[in-house]
């Protein structure tokens, strides 16, 4: 498996990266894709960014050593996140993730978050 990328810190208000992947795999199951994501600090007290990530699952099935499928899935989640920054030690997450798969159709989930860094 090999997974490369280039990120951007933060050194004002800009900051994000970006990330390959490849996976070739013996038993069949390959998988290539990437992942990007972008944020802003708009103030000392909010930061808020988005994201996306695609991956494709090339499988192989054997079904008993005498037929073969190949199978090609594409999986993509994109995002919109926000922190608040309440105190330098506290702060507050919150992320909205749309799921999509040729699978499974797609699906929302949403997630909220404290942080307490000691």
């Amino acid at each position: 498996m090999f997974e490369a990328g280039i990120e951007k810190l933060r050194t004002d208000r800009w900051a994000g990266y970006l990330s390959g992947v490849y996976r070739s795999d013996s038993d069949g199951q390959d998988l290539r894709g990437f992942k990007a994501r972008g944020s802003y600090l708009f103030t000392k007290q909010l930061l808020a960014g988005a994201g996306v990530e695609v991956d494709v699952f090339d499988r192989q099935i054997n079904f008993f050593d005498i037929d073969s499928t190949k199978d090609e899935t594409t999986a993509k989640r994109f995002w919109v996140d926000g922190t608040v920054f309440i105190t330098r030690a506290v702060n507050v997450q919150a992320k909205v993730e749309r799921i999509e798969s040729d699978l499974w159709d797609y699906y929302n989930r949403g997630r909220i978050r404290l942080n307490v860094l000691f």
